[in-house]
């Protein structure tokens, strides 16, 4: 299987206005009885920031190999990360990131023929894929991870993190930071987009694509339209605040199930919903007013479908 699945892995660079983001395609690997469905169905994973993203590389590789059955995945590296062009240092903004996952959209659609697409993303990451929902038409879906919904207070997080490390050597250590830049667990950041994180807040009220959200916090905050986001709580304490375990590989196997069996729901209660409901010709994404509905249960020849 890992023979089919590396051999269906298509590496590419994306040209963007100013170099390239490095991205690999996972397409579907549908018999001929699945080909139809799988052909329309393709997920855009947006990865965390620094250090989360070290941490959860792996487990968006199984992400991507889980949905791969019927389902096409594709990952990338923002610009100034990974194998993309730049550095850290040359990004100021969230919108450059947001610019990225454009992009990244236009090249899964172009690579898959869909005319829609789903985001996903954990950590930092689904605040981004928010974020570039709001902005795109042909976007259909959000499936989150354990979303940052509030960009100033993980960043106090990050920076707790990184102090209380300081402190564990032996020797006093110092750490990089300049009227510019600023050092958070070992990525060097500028000022300009360290304030940009800080400002932003997602708002679930102005999303109005379906929502799968999997967290571990207590807290979170749900969207006012109930129909709209199913939100699955894990009996799991979070580990993104342990600095016992910022080296280690972020492995939940229960949440991660979780994931790919919302995001398959969440494409197949499409599938069904647009029997039922209007579409738009050009995008295949449903109604804002009619999403609404989308987590209610279903009306299907004098039957109702119990929501999941």
């Amino acid at each position: 299987m890992e023979g089919v699945l590396g051999r269906l892995m298509q590496p590419m660079y994306i040209p963007i206005d100013d170099g390239w983001l490095y991205a690999v395609l996972t397409r579907a690997r549908a018999d001929a009885s699945d080909r139809a469905a799988a052909s329309d169905r393709a997920i855009l994973w947006c990865s965390p920031m620094g250090q989360e993203a070290a941490r959860t590389h792996r487990i968006s590789r199984q992400l991507a190999k889980l949905l791969s059955p019927t389902i096409h995945v594709m990952r990338f590296d923002y610009v100034g990360t990974g194998d993309s062009s730049g550095v850290s240092e040359d990004v100021d903004s969230v919108d450059t990131w947001i610019r990225n996952i454009g992009s990244a959209i236009d090249a899964l659609k172009q690579q898959t023929g869909v005319k829609s697409v789903g985001l996903a993303g954990m950590r930092f990451g689904a605040s981004l894929a928010w974020k570039a929902a709001l902005q795109r038409p042909d976007v259909h879906s959000l499936s989150l991870w354990d979303p940052v919904v509030d960009g100033n207070s993980n960043l106090q997080m990050l920076r707790g993190m990184h102090a209380e490390i300081l402190d564990l050597w032996v020797c006093p250590m110092g750490s990089i930071e300049s009227e510019s830049q600023e050092e958070l667990l070992g990525t060097l950041w500028q000022k300009p987009l360290l304030s940009s994180i800080e400002t932003l807040q997602v708002d679930w009220a102005l999303t109005e694509v379906p929502q799968l959200i999997v967290t571990s916090q207590p807290d979170f905050i749900v969207h006012p339209e109930p129909s709209l986001q199913r939100v699955v709580r894990l009996d799991d304490d979070p580990t993104w605040m342990r600095r016992t375990e910022i080296e280690t590989t972020y492995s939940r196997p229960v949440a991660l199930q979780e994931m790919v069996s919302g995001i398959q729901e969440l494409f197949d209660r499409r599938d069904r919903f647009r029997d039922h409901a209007k579409t738009s010709a050009e995008t295949s994404r449903i109604s804002s007013v009619e999403s609404k509905q989308f987590f209610s249960p279903i009306q299907t020849s004098g039957n109702v479908e119990a929501s999941q």
